[in-house]
């Protein structure tokens, strides 16, 4: 991962192979990207309807458990809002991936 060591990396509790691939995350969003994969679950998704060939889709993140993830990701209360706004461009951005398949 670019600009982590391997310490910092299994600090986070991550192991190397887990991030192998990631070419580049800027230092001042390691907290952010580690909060966004941490709510991986947490995505809010359409009602579906099997019978009519429908499926659901996320429509966005679960906000409410935010704050436990970013509690237990280890981020200060004075990064939290910034975290916040970090993580609300990356689940905009995946919801634009996510629907162009």
């Amino acid at each position: 991962m670019y600009g982590a060591s391997p310490n910092e990396v299994t600090a986070w509790g991550w192991r190397i192979e887990q991030i192998e691939g990631i070419t580049e995350i800027w230092p001042c969003n390691h907290m952010a990207y580690f909060v966004f994969e941490a709510m991986g679950t947490q995505w809010r998704m359409t009602a579906s309807c099997g019978a009519c060939g429908s499926y659901s889709m996320p429509y966005g993140l679960e906000y409410t458990a935010l704050p436990i993830v970013m509690q237990l990701q280890g981020v200060p209360k004075e990064d939290e809002q910034d975290v916040f706004a970090d993580i609300r461009v990356m689940e905009d951005e995946a919801l634009l991936t996510m629907r162009e398949k």
